[in-house]
């Protein structure tokens, strides 16, 4: 993957500040930051990344079948 230079950035600012003005950019970042914070509260964090586990991984995880009990119907005849 390519990065971007800091002539790229600056344009990419510069088009920014032209198209919304520099009234307009603290609100947008300030609206950004409380909806970030909202996801955060209600997720309870960001998603963990190392050991992610999908819906899909808790359906096909197999049952562990529940220990027999001691006196159990279950056994031999003696």
């Amino acid at each position: 993957m390519m990065g971007f230079s800091i002539t790229e950035i600056l344009l990419i600012v510069g088009i920014i500040v032209l198209l919304f003005g520099t009234d307009k950019i603290p609100d947008m970042a300030r609206k950004a930051g409380k909806a970030m914070r909202a996801y955060r509260d209600t997720t309870g964090g960001l998603p963990n990344l190392k050991n992610p586990i999908t819906w899909v991984d808790a359906l096909t995880k197999e049952k562990k079948p529940a220990p027999k009990d001691k006196d159990s119907t279950d056994k031999p005849a003696p």
